[in-house]
């Protein structure tokens, strides 16, 4: 064995020291190597390494005589300062701004030098006079080294909490009077933190349950070491969607537009949901959308339920009645009797629903005030019994209008 070389012993991560053997006959067959006394490997090389000293031992499978089988050598790995942790103090006192971060090292005994956010280059591990905010600490070697370790630190003070959110659970179950309400806050701890409801107690705890349906006031205070601070309060407004309180109605569309099965049913909630479903009982299957279209006239049953996993439902039933009715038959009487002003069409009309009220009109005239009968009565002035071809003519010249 001629030597040993050692790489990636002054970089900048430790523990990643790379060992290799050189061999008088580099490549020759049958060499095997060994670091410590351990087990033997056809490669030459050893990765992974720290600082410390090794031996590698060389020997030939093929039974060859092998001058200097071994090899020793001490690795130094070059130390660079790395944070153990940043130190957080006057965050929860009763003033702003006065937040110090501190630096703590693995090993103190490494020189280093610090900097804050990118900032100045300081010997001093210790930055005063902070706000709430995210701050990034960094620490060197005293030389031009760009080797560095870092750690990020969030700081907030104690004026700075405020209530997040406020979701609500329960209230699209099939039970009453067991909604719950959760704070939410951006507190990085929850030391000294309270909240209450509608003027309640306080309590540490951020759970409100058993609640019906009304308005609730939700506050929250810090207490600090010496003082507290009151966080900005949060009203909401609870309405169950359980029981019959759900559907508030089911309207209808397109039922008199004359055009048959284009009908339109829609539930309206007293309250909007996102989880709520939907379906017409013994036609169609569960669904998100609260409209059904293509409906023709018939009597349907709407079903709502509050979510895909609830287990009660309302029922509410609508009847469609479209108006579809066409002229059926048209009855002339009154035209071959000789009276002058005795000519009498009768309508005749076919479809549903076949009662009215409806209205009729004469081609070019205007529509009358709606008509209890299905009839009305024009003067058709002198017509003579020996003309019939006139009287055929003058008969088609009336057309019913709906």
């Amino acid at each position: 064995m001629s030597g040993l070389t050692v790489a990636q012993d002054q970089d900048c991560t430790l523990g990643n020291v790379i060992l290799s053997a050189q061999a008088n006959q580099p490549g020759a067959a049958g060499i095997e190597y060994r670091l410590n006394g351990g087990a033997w490997q056809s490669s030459n090389q050893f990765s992974g390494l720290a600082t410390g000293a090794y031996t590698v031992e060389l020997r030939s499978t093929a039974g060859c005589p092998v001058a200097n089988t071994s090899k020793s050598i001490s690795v130094a790995e070059k130390l660079y300062p790395k944070l153990a942790n940043v130190v957080v103090a006057n965050d929860q006192d009763c003033t702003n701004g006065n937040v110090h971060l501190s630096a703590v090292l693995q090993d103190a005994t490494i020189p280093a030098r610090f900097r804050l956010n990118g900032g100045a280059w300081s010997n001093n591990p210790i930055f005063s006079n902070l706000a709430s905010g995210t701050y990034v600490l960094e620490v060197a070697a005293p030389d031009a080294s760009t080797c560095t370790s870092s750690l990020s630190k969030t700081v907030q003070e104690l004026g700075q909490v405020s209530i997040t959110t406020t979701p609500t659970y329960n209230i699209l179950d099939c039970a009453t009077g067991n909604i719950a309400i959760e704070v939410k806050h951006n507190a990085l701890t929850t030391e000294g933190l309270q909240f209450r409801l509608s003027g309640g107690a306080w309590q540490s705890s951020t759970w409100f349950t058993g609640l019906g349906n009304g308005t609730y006031t939700i506050e929250g205070q810090v207490l600090g070491q010496s003082c507290s601070f009151n966080i900005p309060s949060k009203t909401l407004k609870l309405t169950e969607l359980s029981g019959t309180a759900v559907v508030s109605n089911v309207s209808m569309s397109n039922a008199t537009d004359c055009t048959a099965g284009n009908a339109r049913i829609q539930v309206n909630l007293a309250q909007s949901s996102s989880t709520a479903q939907y379906r017409l009982l013994g036609i169609s299957s569960w669904q998100s959308s609260n409209v059904f279209t293509n409906r023709s006239s018939g009597t349907y049953v709407v079903e709502m339920r509050p979510s895909s996993t609830a287990t009660c439902v309302e029922r509410d039933t609508v009847l469609i009645d479209e108006k579809t009715v066409t002229i059926g038959t048209l009855a002339l009487s009154g035209h071959d009797d000789c009276i002058p002003g005795n000519l009498r069409l009768e309508v005749a009309v076919t479809g549903t629903p076949q009662s009215g009220p409806w209205q009729y009109r004469l081609a070019s005239s205007h529509w009358p005030r709606p008509l209890v009968k299905q009839c009305i009565y024009q003067s058709a002035g002198t017509i003579s019994r020996s003309k019939n071809q006139q009287r055929v003519r003058f008969f088609q010249k009336w057309r019913i209008c709906f």
